[in-house]
């Protein structure tokens, strides 16, 4: 992946994906359900909170501290 790569599921609805790329994001679609092992984490540069989030379809974690 690249700078601003960003990957979604097809079933990630098409206002989304239109939002994702106004903003500058260059997306790679994969069909629905195709993608797993997924965790982010996301920093809120306002308040510096610490989010994380992990895909429930199997055991994944994401920690922030």
């Amino acid at each position: 992946m690249y700078p601003g790569d960003l990957g979604v599921e097809s079933r990630i609805g098409e206002k989304v994906q239109q939002a994702l790329i106004a903003k500058g994001h260059k997306l790679r679609v994969s069909g629905p359900w195709s993608m797993s092992e997924m965790a982010v984490i996301v920093i809120d540069p306002k308040t510096g909170v610490l989010h994380a989030g992990a895909d429930p379809r199997n055991d994944a974690y994401a920690w922030a501290w």
